[in-house]
């Protein structure tokens, strides 16, 4: 079976519960999907998160969150770097603020050149003489 069709087993086995503890089961799955690197179930669930959620609101922004941090994970760096940036914190949990800071950090660092180098100044896999 897919990934997809596992994830929509699960979602609707639990959407019942998501009503009693009164957050989206989809937003926990994708919580519980970046932090475990699952970053295709975690892009998933956040899409149906959003899709479940007002644009505005907790729920949405927390949505965006997961899925912008699957775009930055993923082959989306750019896209998912404007999308944490435009996520209203005041909206987030604490946890959730904390994990988009912790997201915006790794991001830089992936993309920061090494000290001492910089585009171009390797060839061939040496380092060009000064």
């Amino acid at each position: 079976m897919s990934l997809a069709w596992n994830f929509a087993i699960v979602f609707f086995m639990t959407v019942p519960m998501s009503l009693m503890v009164g957050e989206p089961i989809s937003a926990m799955v994708a919580r519980t999907a970046v932090l475990r690197g699952k970053t295709e179930m975690a892009r998933l669930a956040a899409e149906q998160a959003a899709a479940a959620s007002r644009d505005g609101s907790p729920d949405g922004d927390r949505a965006r969150l997961y899925r912008a941090i699957t775009s930055v994970l993923g082959d989306s760096y750019e896209e998912g770097i404007r999308d944490l940036a435009k996520i209203d914190r005041k909206r987030l949990s604490v946890r959730d603020t904390e994990l988009l800071e912790a997201t915006q950090r790794l991001a830089r660092q992936v993309r920061k050149w090494p000290d001492g180098a910089a585009p171009g100044s390797w060839v061939e896999g040496r380092r060009r003489p000064s």
